[in-house]
């Protein structure tokens, strides 16, 4: 199965999310824009519940489905 890790950077949909945190249910990241770039900006840290789908862990950001 496919899990997040903390320290690693996941792009959706247009936007890179950056993990921070996790325990097994619940995950923290911060969204960043412009990633990698000199303007690169990241967003306050956010508080998700962390879903289980096959084969891969997945979390909703918005009107966003983030996959590991």
């Amino acid at each position: 199965m496919k899990k997040f890790e903390v320290g690693n950077r996941y792009y959706e949909s247009g936007l890179t999310f950056e993990i921070t945190w996790r325990t097994e249910k619940t995950i923290k990241f911060v969204e960043v824009q412009h990633a990698g770039r000199f303007n690169e900006r990241k967003s306050e840290e956010k508080k998700r519940k962390i879903f289980n789908w096959d084969t891969r862990e997945v979390f909703f950001a918005g009107a966003r489905t983030v996959e590991a």
